[in-house]
């Protein structure tokens, strides 16, 4: 895991500017934890890159899916119901905070709900 740190270093001498991360995306139970997103933007912020995340509370994501599936809810209607706008505006608002902690710059990308805009933003797009 730690090879993954040590790339980051090498990215803007490979002029790279910005490192896009996956942090909370759930497709074949992949996830990276808070601890490793809190180092992911550590390492970009002492080489100067940007970081671009879309964020999700990953842990309550799989919660719902399980429990749409146990269900048999798997019409693509129950897509919503495993991912309501409050997992997207928490996500968001972590990431914002471990950003500010370490200093790095942060894009939240894919935002989908006006919850994760406006609760985290004050609806000016801008961190507060």
């Amino acid at each position: 895991m730690d090879s993954v740190f040590d790339e980051v270093k090498e990215l803007p001498q490979k002029e790279f500017r910005a490192l896009k991360f996956l942090w909370h995306i759930t497709a074949h139970h992949f996830m990276w934890d808070d601890g490793s997103f809190y180092r992911i933007l550590e390492e970009s912020g002492k080489v100067g890159l940007t970081v671009f995340c879309p964020c999700r509370n990953g842990e309550i994501l799989n919660f719902l899916r399980d429990e749409c599936v146990k269900k048999g809810q798997l019409a693509p209607k129950y897509h919503y119901v495993s991912r309501p706008p409050f997992t997207e505006a928490e996500g968001v608002r972590r990431a914002i905070y471990l950003a500010q902690q370490t200093g790095t710059p942060l894009y939240v990308v894919h935002v989908t709900c006006k919850e994760a805009f406006t609760r985290n933003t004050g609806g000016t797009g801008k961190r507060n």
